[in-house]
């Protein structure tokens, strides 16, 4: 699995030409049953590349495909320049639709939709009896066998009354299930997570969120009734369709703090040709993208200063050069300078908002 410091060291490879292939390669088996299957939707690929002029990429990607394992595989991203020594392969579980683009670098805007879409998920599930504590993260489950646990069980000692036994029975639950929040806030600080999913009984649930740390119970990012012998599929199932929910919630809510913050102190602007500016004066601090929008700009020969229609770089008087996606410049340079780049999915209201906004430092 990939992270931001590994994308940021991608987006650095640069060469002299235009001769830089990624490519984004579906091989979800739910539309492809079968190797042979995804090898002529490469190949459909390749094809491309070769009426570009890049046979010697595309001979080395259909030799080397045969090598990449695709069990339980959603995506393969191959990264090739023969010119340049350059070959590198990146699966994922998890799908996008097959692409190929050739620049003078790698092509990452795919790579930041994915870290953006899937954060790192913890889930929880517990009753009075035991607790099993999983990871997911970019659609992969990962249970934790140390931090999963039967708790010891509890037994009436001779003469108690009925009320007696019943109520060691509710202190011994609840003193398993303190220890459970207590070992979810362990591992929270060995493996941080971003967001925490709950399941159990309806009335374990509720509970066992009050009593977590502090620290975690802003991360409590739903919560859903199941039985404690749940498959893996099935809770990677269960957080997945959270996942989802959430991801759009915030997108909406960015949407709208957007909306509400431009022309107002100047805190944010929307347009393509309004963000590019502010981005190239510095003033850019969170990036909001329709995850399907792409734009040509100008780059300067000289700074590299960004621009839509300049003539002349308005910086240094250079020439510029024509690039067929700025956006996608803009995303690289916006993820090693520290701007927050955020993608929205199929939205109407971003759409309205011209494709792409910034909030600003100033």
């Amino acid at each position: 699995m990939i992270d931001l410091d590994q994308v940021k060291a991608l987006s650095k490879i640069e060469s002299d030409k235009e001769d830089i292939v990624t490519l984004y390669l579906n091989t979800n088996n739910k539309e492809f049953t079968s190797k042979e299957k995804i090898a002529i939707r490469l190949k459909d690929q390749t094809a491309k590349l070769r009426e570009l002029g890049f046979e010697d990429d595309a001979k080395l990607i259909e030799e080397r495909f045969d090598l990449i394992k695709l069990d339980g595989t959603k995506l393969v991203v191959i990264i090739s320049s023969k010119a340049n020594d350059l070959f590198e392969v990146l699966t994922f579980n998890v799908p996008m639709k097959t692409q190929v683009h050739v620049k003078n670098k790698v092509y990452i805007p795919p790579l930041l939709r994915i870290l953006d879409e899937y954060e790192r998920y913890a889930l929880v599930l517990v009753d009075k009896k035991q607790m099993r504590l999983f990871t997911i993260y970019m659609g992969e489950i990962e249970e934790n066998e140390e931090s999963s646990q039967e708790f010891p069980g509890h037994h009436a000692q001779g003469g108690w009354s009925q009320a007696r036994f019943q109520r060691h029975v509710e202190e011994h639950a609840k003193k398993m299930m303190k220890q459970a929040s207590e070992e979810v806030f362990k591992v929270s600080k060995k493996k941080p997570f971003d967001r925490l999913i709950v399941g159990g009984s309806k009335e374990i649930i509720s509970e066992f969120e009050n009593m977590l740390h502090s620290e975690l119970k802003p991360k409590v990012a739903g919560s859903f009734v199941g039985e404690m012998f749940l498959s893996n599929d099935e809770v990677l199932k269960r957080s997945l369709e959270i996942e989802e929910k959430i991801e759009r919630e915030k997108e909406a809510e960015l949407i709208e703090k957007l909306e509400n913050n431009l022309g107002y102190d100047n805190r944010a602007v929307r347009g393509l040709d309004k963000v590019v500016r502010n981005f190239e004066e510095g003033k850019v601090m969170q990036l909001l993208i329709d995850s399907e929008y792409s734009a040509p700009g100008k780059r300067c020969q000289k700074c590299g200063h960004l621009s839509i229609d300049e003539m002349k770089c308005e910086f240094c008087g250079g020439d510029v050069d024509f690039i067929n996606d700025i956006v996608a410049e803009l995303v690289a340079e916006a993820i090693n300078k520290g701007v927050v780049v955020e993608y929205v999915r199929n939205s109407k209201s971003m759409k309205k908002n011209k494709n792409i906004g910034a909030f600003l430092r100033f």
